[in-house]
């Protein structure tokens, strides 16, 4: 049986690794798709049908790592990740696009949850009674560092490579080296990695391609670099200050996130009110920073309650809740945003975040209770004053 320590260092390492490559295309792939022929409407077709393809297999995919085993899935799901990247990499016209997009979404559904879960089952394996809390806040500290560089690299990538063919006119062109670049970062850990190779493919991944689309709203690629991979430093951030704020608080899962959340909310209300660039870039990097305070906290309370039999199908079915949810979000979001005001989206949005910190406080009550029980389930009693 392997350590904790040797399971947390080999997750690590592929979940750096993952997102490093992942997000080496983030701030250039709309510019990329732009110069092969698709406007943004086209974009938003292919990138909706990615969705919509997601949201279709999610729960009819989320069993099967349970069932045949995470490995397999794992195998099958970066199968498909990886010849999107290709399909993609060589995409110059609308239907090509589309079904590298369509590839990419199912195999998304088929990895929903196994890395995972596999994480989680092998620490739980290790060390049955360890809390997971400071384990997802170094996950997710891990994630954001390699997002932040790889976006911020990926973003500088095209200036190296002036030299190519203009975009649009071949497969290796400066917008689409960041692309290719990634799959590298895959060949070369793949030869070293003897552990869980198969849990590697991280050429490719749904959330490039929505951040791309919000980056291509700049014209400056480096500017676009520059705020997105600040998101994730600063989301980086909150995860190392959310482990010691926690033990402080008496490891109150539910109390923190709410407060967290809640903060996260009422930044978004104050992004929206303030007109200085340099002040409204430094409130969306703090949304970041509480977001990636509460995701630790957040995947906790969640593993906590899933048995490890059902915990891959568990974590498919919230990632079906958050597509559901961002679809409804962006569609909703989107119109008040074109009819009214991107300010007016944001305040509506920050109102949401407010209003379901009770969510988290309600979890919050509900483990208080838990506490009051006694190992055989009777209510301990409350002593009174006499």
């Amino acid at each position: 049986m392997q350590s904790v320590k040797s399971i947390q260092r080999t997750y690590y390492l592929v979940i750096s690794l993952f997102w490093l490559a992942t997000s080496l295309p983030i701030a250039l792939f709309v510019l990329l798709a732009q110069a092969r022929s698709l406007d943004l409407f086209q974009i938003g077709i292919v990138m909706g049908l990615y969705s919509l393809t997601i949201v279709l297999l999610e729960l009819p995919t989320g069993g099967l790592a349970d069932t045949i085993g995470r490995k397999r899935v794992a195998i099958l799901a970066y199968s498909f990740i990886l010849l999107s990247g290709l399909v993609l990499l060589g995409a110059f016209s609308f239907p090509v696009f589309l079904v590298g997009f369509m590839l990419n979404g199912v195999g998304r559904a088929l990895s929903s949850g196994a890395l995972d879960a596999w994480f989680v089952d092998a620490l739980k394996a290790a060390e049955p009674e360890m809390d997971l809390q400071p384990a997802f806040a170094k996950v997710n500290t891990f994630s954001l560092l390699a997002l932040g560089i790889g976006t911020l690299g990926g973003s500088l990538i095209p200036d190296l490579f002036k030299n190519l063919p203009p975009d649009g006119t071949a497969v290796f062109t400066p917008l689409s080296m960041p692309l290719a670049i990634a799959g590298v970062v895959y060949i070369l850990y793949d030869c070293g990695q003897r552990v869980i190779p198969q849990l590697l493919c991280s050429i490719y991944s749904d959330q490039f391609f929505q951040s791309g689309l919000l980056c291509s709203v700049t014209r400056n690629d480096l500017s676009a670099g520059v705020i997105m991979g600040g998101n994730f430093l600063f989301g980086m951030l909150g995860n190392m200050l959310i482990t010691p704020i926690n033990k402080a608080m008496g490891k109150r899962y539910g109390l923190v996130a709410a407060i967290f959340h809640g903060l996260r909310g009422v930044i978004l209300i104050g992004l929206a009110l303030v007109g200085n660039v340099p002040l409204a870039i430094a409130f969306f990097w703090l949304v970041y920073l509480n977001m990636g305070a509460v995701n630790s906290l957040h995947s906790t309370l969640l593993n906590e309650q899933i048995p490890s039999e059902q915990r891959s199908s568990m974590l498919s079915i919230e990632s079906l809740a958050t597509y559901i949810g961002g679809a409804i979000g962006g569609i909703f979001l989107g119109y008040i945003a074109e009819q009214i005001s991107i300010s007016t989206a944001w305040v509506i949005a920050g109102g949401t975040l407010v209003l379901s910190l009770f969510l988290y406080l309600r979890i919050e009550a509900l483990q208080q209770q838990e506490r009051k029980l006694e190992p055989d389930g009777k209510e301990i009693p409350v002593l009174e004053a006499s």
